[in-house]
């Protein structure tokens, strides 16, 4: 009995010590992903909160990121534009809950979700490195998310340590914070398609009534209530997607009646305008080049028109 009892004091002093290491290292080590792609959030955060005029906030993955030419809504709508446009990994209510944080009366804000964003879903592991050492997007992990990012601290805990003994350095290109603009567009010179045949075979892209949870149905609810409370309109349009990647079994029509009859935020886009011709596609089926930017941000624009007083 008393081998018994020393064990688990043993193990008892283990796991508290790691627990306290980890914390050390996520507190007290500096952040290591700064001038990744996610590290952009840190700038879309700070115009978000320091525009506090009536403003157009895009609420979506990267299909907003990679997607969107902001100047010119701002031009032809006279509104300034926050792109809030993250990696999808983040999930829906992450990146829903982060807007929260800059809604104004007179927003309009425009939620076009990734449409594996309709399910309730987060990469922890990216979470960690997207949130790092800034507490205060803290607020931004829903209840139902916290044990996944406990699992995972500890692993971004070491990979955080790597990074910072062995300073690893992170390439140029278009993931890079320095990518994105001030409105938070990523404006890497995207003139052409790259995008490989094997990544389009392996990445279709499933749209029916079935994607659509029930949980987000409820969140989407919740959030509608709490913008518009604040004096904020809020609208959902669709994201772009390459027309090719449309799976087998997909029912269009299905989705959006489901979401129309029980999401009570209005949609202003036609579904279809924004599947997209393969060509205006960068390098995934959700990442436009130069001139699919031009082409869907007019779409918006003319959309957007529609709901502007």
């Amino acid at each position: 009995m008393k081998k018994f009892i020393l064990k688990l004091l043993c193990l008892g002093t283990v796991i508290i010590f790691s627990f306290i290491i980890v914390i050390t290292i996520i507190y007290f080590v500096p952040p290591q992903y700064t001038d990744g792609y996610n590290a952009s959030i840190l700038d879309k955060y700070e115009r978000l909160t320091s525009i506090n005029e009536p403003k157009i906030i895009l609420v979506g993955g990267s299909n907003f990121a990679f997607g969107i030419d902001s100047k010119l809504i701002t031009d032809e709508l006279n509104m300034p534009v926050v792109n809030l446009g993250l990696h999808a990994g983040l999930g829906s209510e992450f990146i829903l809950e982060l807007s929260k944080k800059g809604i104004n009366s007179g927003d309009i804000i425009i939620v076009g979700l990734e449409y594996a964003l309709y399910k309730d879903s987060i990469d922890s592991s990216l979470a960690w490195t997207t949130i790092e050492n800034n507490t205060y997007l803290y607020s931004c992990i829903t209840k139902e998310h916290i044990y996944e990012m406990i699992y995972n601290a500890p692993e971004y805990a070491l990979n955080k340590a790597i990074k910072f003994i062995f300073n690893n350095d992170l390439n140029s290109g278009m993931y890079v914070r320095s990518a994105f603009n001030e409105y938070g567009d990523n404006i890497y010179n995207r003139t052409e398609n790259i995008m490989e045949d094997e990544y389009l075979n392996t990445s279709m892209v499933t749209i029916s009534n079935n994607i659509l949870m029930d949980d987000i149905i409820e969140y989407l609810n919740n959030y509608y209530d709490y913008a518009v409370e604040l004096g904020a309109e809020v609208y959902i349009t669709f994201p772009c997607v390459n027309s090719l990647s449309i799976a087998e079994g997909t029912n269009i029509i299905g989705f959006y009646n489901k979401l129309k009859n029980e999401v009570n935020i209005p949609i202003i886009s036609n579904i279809e305008d924004y599947i997209l011709n393969p060509n205006l596609f960068y390098d995934t089926n959700y990442h436009l080049n130069n001139d699919g930017v031009r082409i869907r941000t007019n779409k918006l624009i003319e959309d957007i028109r529609k709901v502007q007083y």
